[in-house]
């Protein structure tokens, strides 16, 4: 996959040359900070959620963009790219092409939410189980567009195939790929209704030809509008023959349990927007959210885990959010936490540059 690299900036030399209304750094530099703090019953934390720098840009009146993003919350990791892609879109918007490092088009908790739109603070357990089962991103070539139903309908579609879990960035072990599709429905203006499959072909040196076969798939929706944002998905998955789909342990083998899972979660929040003067702050949002998600391991006599958010978003302007959230753990069998966990407080401050 080393090849990406030269594609993606073969494909921006192209446009800047072809291009002489080319805004190579439409927004440079726009970067954000998220620093969390955390108390349970026994322990207070500090640390840096995410420290992020990303560049993005297009070329050509639009036709080729490009993203990339670099990670430095990581201690001892001086290169972390989460975002390495370029787009080609001159058949918009009924194909446009994506090829780099990206994220699939997976669960709408994470595919459809940049971290700083994010609700709540922490990602729900059945969103995280999916990042642990398949690989949500990774290097590869995506294929997506939309169709006009009607006035305010849109019908759209998303396929990528990338390089695979357990594989590096500079090979593929295995010879395999991932691939994942997605279709969304726009029936009206701020409401849409999706559904994706991704199936996985994970390395596992240990698995019969070192490969083991996963299948991830759910359905969701995301409205907004009214001061709404409202936001719920139902997943299933098979993890195969050694993704871990639990906490607890098989007394009889005294291993991790593995097969197939289920969880679903639904959130909304409500926008009180107010023109503040003071400080040149421009406007202020307070943002009331509730949370409720279920992780279920399909393991007989393992209860699901449940967790209960509430909370608050303050938006100081557009560059300063404070995130207030109390999470409310319930997972007795340890189907995804630890048996008996603690009840989560978390702060968490975000600061945008541009």
């Amino acid at each position: 996959m080393k090849r990406v690299c030269f594609v993606i900036a073969g494909v921006m030399m192209l446009g800047f040359f072809a291009s002489l209304q080319a805004k190579v750094f439409e927004n440079a530099a726009q970067s954000y900070i998220q620093q969390e703090i955390r108390y349970t019953e026994d322990n207070l934390t500090f640390s840096i959620r995410r420290m992020r720098l990303r560049f993005t840009g297009s070329l050509a009146d639009g036709k080729l963009a490009y993203r990339l993003e670099q990670a430095f919350e990581k201690d001892g990791k001086a290169l972390d790219v989460k975002f390495a892609y370029a787009d080609i879109k001159y058949m918009a918007p009924y194909f446009n092409f994506r090829v780099g490092k990206f994220c699939v088009p997976s669960n709408v908790e994470v595919y459809w939410t940049w971290p700083p739109k994010q609700l709540t603070v922490w990602i729900n357990p059945i969103t995280r189980k999916i990042w642990e089962i398949g690989d949500l991103f990774d290097y590869g070539v995506q294929g997506s567009g939309t169709f006009k139903l009607g006035a305010e309908s849109k019908l759209g579609y998303i396929v990528s195939i990338t390089n695979g879990k357990g594989s590096g960035i500079a090979k593929n072990p295995d010879g395999e790929v991932d691939i994942c599709c997605r279709a969304n429905l726009t029936p009206t203006k701020g409401l849409l209704i999706g559904g994706w499959t991704q199936l996985v072909k994970a390395y596992v040196p240990a698995a019969t030809d070192s490969i083991d076969e996963r299948t991830l798939s759910g359905v969701d929706f995301w409205y907004t509008g009214a001061g709404l944002d409202i936001r719920g998905g139902y997943d299933m998955g098979d993890a195969g023959d050694y993704g871990t789909i639990t906490n607890a342990i098989d007394t009889l083998t005294g291993g991790k349990y593995t097969g197939e899972y289920t969880g679903f979660h639904i959130m909304g929040g409500y926008t009180i927007e107010k023109s503040v003067e003071a400080f040149e702050i421009g406007t202020l949002k307070i943002q009331p959210i509730i949370n409720y998600s279920s992780y279920a391991p399909d393991i007989e006599d393992i209860d699901p885990a449940t967790v209960i958010t509430v909370g608050v978003n303050l938006y100081l302007g557009e560059n300063l959010k404070f995130m207030i959230n109390n999470r409310m753990i319930t997972d007795d069998d340890g189907a995804y936490f630890a048996p008996e966990p603690d009840d989560v407080f978390e702060i968490r401050t975000e600061v945008l540059f541009k």
